[in-house]
């Protein structure tokens, strides 16, 4: 019975894991002025650099890559130059890399007024990355038809995801122009134009 009462004298230092505890808690129960939760603050701060980042022209541009790569794909394999293709299909992949690259790689969906875009603009470079990963086994194992049989699918794939890409910087933008007076914005966007100039 004794042994229950008798308490060990406190650590002077805190263990990793203790401390990161702590720190998560007061996250957690601290609250942002737009009542997102403070662990949460790394996705609007992103947001919030993105949509004064933000420029449809060049994501235009990226897509407008993607179909004319896509096109001399399917010109490459009319006249059976597989190379040539492949070398396309690396373009592609690249593209969609460059895409994905102007997104924050976090969990958007607790955002709950602006998640949905961003969820689908998520969903459809996810589908278009696998698209072309098919087209790229396609023509090295030979099956090029298959690839000219389903060109219309794979341009509206292509589509559907610039226009959810569109969608997602909108929200950014409204993101930015409801909240662009508190002080967590005005810090991103200073930061940004600071990293900018450099």
């Amino acid at each position: 019975f004794f042994f229950l009462m008798i308490r060990r004298p406190p650590r002077s230092t805190q263990s990793r894991s203790s401390a990161a505890s702590d720190v998560y808690k007061r996250q957690v129960s601290t609250q942002s002025t737009w009542g997102i939760r403070k662990k949460e603050m790394k996705v609007v701060v992103l947001l919030v650099l993105l949509a004064v980042a933000a420029n449809c022209d060049r994501l235009e541009n990226y897509f407008s890559a993607i179909k004319s790569a896509f096109t001399n794909i399917l010109e490459s394999i009319e006249f059976k130059n597989q190379a040539r293709a492949n070398g396309y299909v690396e373009l592609i992949q690249k593209e969609i890399v460059q895409v994905k690259s102007r997104y924050p790689n976090l969990d958007v969906r607790r955002l709950q007024a602006y998640g949905y875009e961003f969820a689908a603009c998520d969903d459809n470079l996810r589908r278009l990355q696998s698209e072309f990963w098919r087209v790229n086994k396609n023509i090295r194992l030979g099956h090029s038809k298959s690839v000219t049989e389903r060109k219309n699918e794979i341009f509206e794939v292509i589509n559907r995801t610039l226009q959810s890409c569109v969608k997602a910087e909108d929200a950014s933008g409204r993101i930015l122009d409801a909240n662009k007076d508190k002080p967590i914005c005005k810090d991103a966007m200073k930061r940004y134009r600071e990293e900018s100039i450099e």
